[in-house]
């Protein structure tokens, strides 16, 4: 294989390199070469760089058609889209946002229309995050009623011991037992 920046051929295995190693030594093959270079593969650059890289004017997309869809219906208001910017390696962006509050529920989509898909290709946003959302919240408000009836049976628990406290039975008018055989077990 001829390197046109070396100006000679390469090889790149064994076989190759002595292959290279022959054509090299041939003058009227390098001239050959030198000349196939010049005529095909620089001029074909030239114009590719003319045709593409230097070209002045900005391609014109139509193809392209991006819509946004809550629930299977076009929205078309709170959308914007930037214009299409060339990435240089011949392909194109194109920024598209629709601005919403989402529900539970709500299916919200992306449509791409372009003539290379055979249908619109649609991607659903993920609403697995207002689900997690959804369930820490509901998770949150168990907990805290938990708690709240937790503290409120501490409260009363702690006031009726204070207000029915236990009193030695001397201390209510009655006599203690004086023998344990005397003590009532129920």
């Amino acid at each position: 294989m001829t390197d046109s920046r070396v100006g000679k051929y390469v090889g790149f295995g064994e076989y190759d390199m002595r292959n290279a190693a022959h054509y090299n030594s041939q003058a009227w093959k390098m001239a050959e070469s030198k000349r196939q270079v010049e005529t095909l593969c620089r001029y074909d650059a030239r114009l590719f760089r003319r045709s593409t890289l230097d070209r002045l004017v900005p391609p014109v997309v139509k193809e392209v058609r991006v819509s946004w869809l809550r629930d299977g219906a076009e929205v078309d208001a709170d959308v914007s889209s930037t214009d299409t910017l060339a990435d240089g390696d011949w392909s194109f962006q194109l920024h598209s946002y629709l601005e919403l509050t989402p529900r539970r529920g709500e299916r919200v989509s992306c449509r791409v229309d372009h003539s290379s898909l055979r249908t619109s290709l649609e991607v659903d946003w993920d609403t697995s995050s207002l689900d997690a959302k959804y369930l820490k919240m509901t998770v949150g408000i168990i907990c805290f009623f938990l708690g709240f009836t937790a503290a409120a049976g501490g409260a009363a628990y702690y006031w009726w011991k204070q207000r029915f406290a236990f009193r030695p039975l001397g201390s209510q008018g009655h006599t203690s037992p004086r023998h344990p055989s005397e003590l009532l077990i129920f």
